[in-house]
């Protein structure tokens, strides 16, 4: 998870970001990101769709810095996945999170 909320390359945004997170069929999709300094010059991506993600076991996120622990707890506090990608992954039902963070 980066400080903007993004998972994979789900970021905030995006264009096809509404086809990652609800395609209930793919596992992968395109994505073009808004440049930011997260994304770099590389906005074009290829990153596993939420189902895609959900098709795990266990999904793991690990977490390393107050920074990151400070944008998890703005995740899980809000409902706007297109401004935080990670919240889909969060609110999903189907495959378990574990969150280990690191200071």
């Amino acid at each position: 998870m980066g400080n903007d909320g993004h998972t994979a390359s789900l970021f905030p945004h995006a264009k096809g970001l509404d086809s990652a997170i609800n395609d209930r069929d793919s596992i992968c999709a395109a994505i073009t990101a808004n440049k930011s300094e997260v994304t770099g010059e590389h906005i074009d991506r290829m990153t596993l769709t939420l189902n895609g993600i959900k098709k795990s076991r266990v999904i793991k996120l690990l977490l390393t810095g107050e920074d990151k622990l400070e944008t998890y707890k703005q995740a899980l506090a809000g409902t706007d996945i297109d401004s935080m990608p990670i919240r889909a992954v969060l609110q999903q039902k189907e495959t378990p999170v574990i969150v280990y963070w690191a200071a």
